[in-house]
């Protein structure tokens, strides 16, 4: 089940923040060169808090919705081997998802690749017909 940017009840925030999030924080892994990488969060932290709130995956995906229309980062405090630290995650452009765009000029593939390779036949009228009675 995905939903909305959440699977299993975590956060998959892989195309905007560059993090996959479990349901209780925890980061499950962070994308090379993301925002969360440049900003110092790795795979086993914690996420306990979002902006002085604590973690909830609703909460997050609403932080970063609401980052889009703010210049402060996102405030985290993040548990790693016991230790508490905060993280500023400076990211602004909101939720991100993949999507397919057509580049000007170039043939359009995706139609060619949709279009059925077989004609589907048309139902015969004799085919809907019911049979004759006491036949």
């Amino acid at each position: 089940k995905f939903i909305g940017g959440r699977g299993n009840g975590g956060v998959f925030s892989w195309y905007d923040t560059g993090l996959l999030i479990g349901r209780d924080g925890t980061v499950r892994e962070v994308r090379d060169g993301s925002p969360a990488w440049k900003a110092g969060l790795s795979q086993d932290m914690q996420i306990v808090a979002v902006n002085g709130r604590a973690f909830a995956p609703d909460l997050w995906t609403n932080a970063i919705t609401d980052a889009k229309t703010s210049s402060a980062p996102i405030h985290l405090r993040v548990k790693q081997a016991g230790y508490f630290q905060r993280i500023d995650l400076p990211y602004h452009d909101g939720l991100r998802y993949p999507h397919l765009q057509r580049v000007a000029g170039t043939t359009d593939m995706l139609t060619q690749i949709m279009t059925p390779r077989i004609p589907v036949p048309s139902p015969s009228p004799s085919a809907s017909a019911s049979p004759a009675a006491g036949s």
